[in-house]
């Protein structure tokens, strides 16, 4: 595997990060329906009110793979993890992590290459710590 040392870094964060099914949908690049057939069919979450799932981002990894949902995105997918984990990273005991960054960051983009419209964009920050 060509990311595997990145990996190993990446899950050094294992399950102490849940994402809402928004924050998962963005992270995957999939559909709120694609999540919803995902948590039918056994992905690790947990309800967090009536309106939002949580999902714990590294077992829900874990169980795509063993279940083949990848298919070829496999090695795009794990360096969306490993950008979301230098991210947490790098905050020290970040508890969020802003999704407009994270989708710049996953472009390449830099704040001189934004747009009026990019900065207008609503910030989102929906990957969470654990609930205590």
């Amino acid at each position: 595997m060509r990311y595997k040392s990145e990996l190993n870094n990446a899950y050094k964060l294992k399950e102490g990060y849940y994402v809402t099914k928004l924050g998962y949908a963005t992270l995957m690049k999939v559909s709120y329906n694609t999540v919803d057939y995902y948590t039918r069919k056994g992905l690790p979450s947990i309800d967090f009110n009536k309106k939002t799932v949580l999902i714990e981002v590294f077992s829900a990894w874990q169980w795509l793979k063993k279940n083949k949902y990848l298919e070829d995105r496999t090695e795009e997918m794990e360096k969306r993890l490993q950008l979301l984990a230098r991210m947490l990273d790098s905050k020290g005991k970040a508890e969020s992590v802003n999704l407009w960054n994270f989708e710049m960051q996953l472009d390449g983009k830099k704040y001189e290459d934004l747009t009026a419209a990019d900065i207008e964009t609503p910030k989102k920050y929906l990957i969470i710590k654990r609930l205590r």
